[in-house]
């Protein structure tokens, strides 16, 4: 019987908490990685609706009761962990053409337009791709 239990809890999805963090990893991220595309002039975003996303997100853990210090540590760790994935992504080496630099720029290109492009898909309220990029 303890055996069924436990193979149903298992089996369950994750609780709550856990996808609170989840989230709050990813709009972290987001909110990092937005400005850089903003500044790249990939994406335009507005300040007002990632303010908003956020407002949103901690007033959704508030009703769950799952706000609190875990899920705020998880927003900055999200801007933290892209902070930290970015500097690694710019780092080219040295400018000496060789294919170990080429290959730096192409990953970086790869990883930015990803990244810009999942936050226009991910939270189209706060991010646009900016026309002139269009065309």
């Amino acid at each position: 019987m303890i055996g069924l239990a436990l193979a149903l809890m298992i089996q369950a999805e994750p609780p709550p908490f856990l996808q609170f963090i989840e989230e709050a990893e990813a709009l972290g991220r987001a909110s990092y990685m937005g400005g850089i595309c903003s500044a790249l002039k990939i994406v335009e975003s507005d300040a007002a609706s990632v303010t908003a996303l956020v407002d949103d997100f901690r007033r959704r853990a508030i009703m769950a009761k799952t706000d609190g210090p875990i899920v705020e540590d998880a927003l900055t760790r999200g801007v933290e962990r892209e902070k930290a994935a970015s500097a690694v992504m710019i780092d080219f080496g040295p400018d000496d053409g060789s294919e170990r630099r080429r290959r730096r720029e192409d990953q970086a290109a790869e990883y930015f337009g990803t990244a810009c492009a999942d936050l226009t898909i991910n939270y189209p309220e706060a991010f646009k791709i900016v026309p002139s990029i269009m065309d």
